[in-house]
């Protein structure tokens, strides 16, 4: 088994690192937002959006997705539909409620 390089070892500790403190930054950001009004404090979203806009890298280079044909947008919704009912069956179940009285209650 080789060795790895101690300055491999070192560029990806910096880069765990750098996603580390990315990641810390998102968190403050949208912990912030928790303490917003949005109507009372609008500057305060906008200074979160502006916060949030730049710590993405720049040149921002977005990528348009194929056109989708119309089943397959249907497909998509039922798809997020059916996700959505499971995450909420998931969080009820982990809030100590059953199954069987989550399902009775949708």
């Amino acid at each position: 088994m080789a060795d790895r390089a101690p300055q491999s070892d070192d560029k990806r500790a910096l880069s765990h690192a750098a996603y580390a403190q990315l990641r810390q930054d998102i968190a403050d950001v949208v912990a912030d937002l928790g303490t917003l009004e949005p109507r009372a404090d609008p500057a305060g979203i906008d200074a979160a959006e502006h916060s949030l806009l730049s710590l993405l890298p720049q040149p921002l280079v977005v990528l348009p997705l194929p056109p989708a044909n119309e089943h397959m947008a249907s497909f998509v919704a039922q798809v997020t539909q059916s996700v959505a009912r499971q995450a909420a069956l998931a969080r009820a179940a982990h809030g100590g409620v059953t199954k069987e009285m989550t399902i009775a209650a949708v």
